[in-house]
């Protein structure tokens, strides 16, 4: 704490705590420090990325998606922040719009595993499953990991190609 002994409103320093606060399960800390990191840095995407988290896994979906599209218009080329999206839209049953977020995630960055499982859930719970099998297919080729993937489209296609 002798940072924020000596600055109290350091911002890095009040994300770190923030994200420490986190890491031990104290939700309520967590939010405290990260929300005066924002005091001094209001448009930090970094910071309402993690306000955002905390808030989903606090089950404050509303807030989290708030806090999610604050940072996607601050960073729109951060793919973590369109996943997440795309998570949340999909967790209160918006799957269109989850699948927009999971493709502007891949634009991003293609390969990224677990946007391939999570557009090829989502893109079965709207029928299409030509699509779905289309992405997990090429989740498989580029993907950091692919074998999450792998074992998703298995189940698409009843474990037979």
């Amino acid at each position: 704490m002798l940072i924020l002994d000596q600055r109290p409103n350091h911002s890095l320093a009040l994300m770190w705590l923030g994200t420490a606060h986190v890491g031990m399960g104290e939700d309520e800390q967590a939010g405290v420090a990260i929300r005066r990191a924002l005091e001094s840095k209001p448009d930090w995407a970094e910071a309402w990325f993690n306000l955002g988290l905390l808030r989903l896994r606090q089950g404050q979906y509303e807030t989290g998606l708030e806090h999610l599209q604050r940072v996607i218009k601050a960073r729109p080329n951060m793919p973590v922040a369109w996943f997440d999206l795309g998570r949340v839209y999909a967790e209160l049953g918006h799957v269109d719009q989850a699948i927009d977020g999971y493709r502007r995630a891949l634009e991003l960055e293609p390969s990224y595993s677990q946007v391939y499982t999570a557009i090829g859930e989502a893109l079965l719970q709207t029928g299409e499953k030509a699509q779905a099998t289309r992405y997990l297919r090429h989740g498989t080729r580029v993907a950091a990991r692919p074998q999450p993937i792998a074992q998703a489209l298995k189940k698409v296609l009843g474990f037979q190609e």
